[in-house]
């Protein structure tokens, strides 16, 4: 369950590193358990070094616990961490519903898509991934120096990280071949607004149960299967399903129970995107008034 995700986390990180063989059934019932860890691992450990544990994206376990649960401490953290024990976390909103359980222990620090380092660290990845055959080829095609091309990228891409990694992957598979350096969309809502156009024009015939599918995908945190997409939104066509599942891929990320695949959203700018668009606002508000008040059907 959702309640349960950031200690499965710990979990394995604990059976791994402390070799623990067995967890009490309650282990993710409360903070206990992660506290008595702690001190034990503090205690393990030599002077000069310290235990650093990064929770990235915080704001999604947030964002799926809080839809269900009331309390916001859910990490499990204690009060006071024991010597040499730091944790890192990462989360897009440091206002967004993230609550610790002291403030005196903590330094919160604000990063900034605009600010110098960023763009350093953003020209740093694209030099780290250019030197493949394809992107190089478009380099020469466009008749850009390499310089040329991480600047003009540069400013596409507008201090995100997500639209770098997703352009840099489409050049280096050659879905840019007929697009040139200053048609690359200017920013990652262009970018998501370029594959909307594509897909909409794709499932013209199908257009109402694409949307349906797409605005399916926007309604939960959790992942959610084709059966499910299929069932609970009542599309008969599963080929249908699969085929706007797989020209959002990119987008999503995967999770597989019982062999059974699950798929979500894999970063809000998607969602918020996707839940800007009038027409998933009309369908998701004539279609699912009410239905939030269960999560039977959600891939838990």
């Amino acid at each position: 369950s959702s309640s349960s995700a950031a200690s499965d986390v710990y979990k394995r990180q604990i059976k791994y590193k402390l070799s623990i063989k067995e967890f009490p059934n309650n282990y993710a019932k409360d903070g206990i358990f992660l506290e008595n860890v702690l001190k034990e691992a503090s205690q393990k450990i030599r002077k000069e070094y310290k235990i650093v544990i990064v929770i990235d994206g915080i704001d999604e376990l947030v964002q799926k616990e809080l839809t269900f649960f009331s309390t916001t401490n859910i990490l499990y953290l204690p009060d006071r961490l024991p010597p040499s024990i730091y944790f890192i976390l990462t989360m897009r909103n440091i206002d967004d519903g993230l609550q610790l359980p002291s403030e005196e222990n903590q330094d919160k620090i604000e990063l900034d898509n605009k600010s110098e380092w960023n763009k350093k660290d953003i020209t740093e990845y694209i030099k780290n991934n250019i030197d493949n055959e394809n992107t190089q080829e478009y380099i020469r095609i466009q008749n850009k120096t390499e310089e040329e091309f991480i600047n003009k990228i540069i400013d596409k891409v507008d201090g995100s990280f997500i639209y770098l990694t997703y352009l840099l992957d489409d050049i280096e598979k050659k879905k840019y071949t007929d697009v040139t350096l200053d048609e690359i969309p200017q920013d990652v809502n262009a970018y998501y607004e370029r594959h909307w156009k594509k897909i909409k024009a794709e499932n013209a015939e199908h257009w109402g149960d694409a949307l349906q599918i797409i605005a399916a995908l926007t309604y939960t945190f959790s992942p959610i299967s084709v059966d499910m997409i299929c069932t609970d939104f009542k599309i008969k066509n599963v080929g249908l399903v699969i085929s706007v599942i797989e020209s959002m891929r990119q987008f999503l990320h995967t999770t597989e129970v019982e062999e059974i695949e699950g798929y979500r959203f894999y970063h809000k700018t998607v969602l918020d995107f996707l839940n800007k668009k009038s027409e998933i606002k009309t369908l998701k508000r004539i279609t699912y008034t009410g239905f939030g008040s269960t999560n039977s059907w959600l891939f838990d």
